[in-house]
């Protein structure tokens, strides 16, 4: 009697460590999406930034749009292709990103990066560039503290982070288009399909102090249940 109740006692005891093993070491994570779009073209001024959007319980933003004369009504435009993060409007009354006309229509606005966040620490995994207008190539970077990562861009494509890019929660991530050629007066593209993953947390230091306290008391009572049956 003695020896199968003590079994049983080491088998629940090797039983709640593999649990606790696994909760701490292997946490689920799962993907979150992020599109910032719109069924129509849509123009953001300075009162409309940051703009946001809330998947899975995870909050982005966009904000601090970077460029030259850009239109105060259109610091920002999404549509059913996403977020525009570049466009060149080299002198022309053609508006791309359907931004609207800023200082009477031929200005040399440009857009050329903005910061994004999350309001909780994400791995980066990848994201789409969408509606390619009058481009040949370029680069488009992200930095965040003392991570970046250079994609090389020639048109619409889905771009995959290293592993492992983590973004601190509310950490500002820089991004930045360089050597963007528009093949004719003015030029743009979008992204969407912002994909993260969370970053699991630890497994509360008092949960598995807890858990490991009652197994030890389990496996005393056991231990002197055997003795007085014994």
């Amino acid at each position: 009697m003695k020896t199968t109740t003590q079994n049983f006692a080491s088998l629940l005891l090797g039983s709640i460590g593999s649990f606790l093993l696994a909760t701490v070491s292997t946490p689920a994570q799962s993907a979150t999406i992020f599109n910032f779009s719109t069924t129509t073209v849509v123009n953001y001024d300075s009162s409309a930034l940051p703009l946001t959007s809330t998947v899975d319980g995870i909050t982005g933003f966009a904000n601090t749009p970077v460029g030259t004369n850009q239109p105060a009504s259109s610091l920002f435009n999404t549509s059913e292709f996403g977020l525009c993060v570049f466009y060149n409007n080299n002198g022309s009354s053609t508006r791309r990103c359907g931004s609207t006309n800023g200082n009477g229509g031929t200005d040399n606005s440009t857009l050329t990066g903005l910061t994004a966040s999350f309001d909780k620490s994400v791995f980066l995994k990848s994201f789409e560039i969408t509606q390619w207008q009058n481009l040949t190539s370029g680069t488009i970077n992200f930095e965040a503290g003392s991570s970046s990562q250079l994609f090389n861009l020639t048109g619409i494509s889905t771009k995959t982070f290293s592993t492992g890019f983590k973004v601190d929660a509310n950490t500002p991530i820089l991004i930045t288009t360089t050597g963007v050629i528009p093949d004719s007066n003015s030029g743009a593209f979008r992204i969407t399909a912002f994909t993260v993953e969370d970053v699991p947390g630890p497994l509360p230091i008092l949960a598995v102090g807890a858990a490991y306290g009652w197994s030890r008391k389990l496996k005393n009572k056991s231990g002197t249940s055997a003795k007085r049956v014994y």
